[in-house]
């Protein structure tokens, strides 16, 4: 299960995330039909600014790997952020 933990001076918020939910995200991210139409609007943005700027696209074959080897380390840090104003973010397995 991924933890997602945000503290402020007056709120502290915690969101469990479990596996079955990362799986079934990243399902719908990595779809053909939602990366097309991320991309396009991507493409439109950039054809705008006069960028040229490849994105590559991404595969479910490399990513579910790594969702499956994510429930072997539970309790790791992916990310600890601490702000100026106090404001901390913290992702765990």
């Amino acid at each position: 299960m991924l933890k997602i933990t945000v503290r402020t001076k007056g709120m502290r918020l915690t969101i469990p995330v479990p596996h079955a939910a990362l799986n079934i995200g990243c399902s719908i991210l990595l779809s053909k039909v939602f990366q097309r139409h991320v991309y396009a609007g991507i493409n439109q943005q950039l054809q705008k600014k006069e960028v040229d700027f490849i994105i590559p696209k991404m595969d479910k074959k490399w990513l579910k790997p790594i969702l499956k080897e994510m429930k072997s380390h539970k309790g790791l840090v992916l990310v600890d952020v601490v702000a100026n104003d106090g404001t901390e973010v913290k992702v765990r397995l």
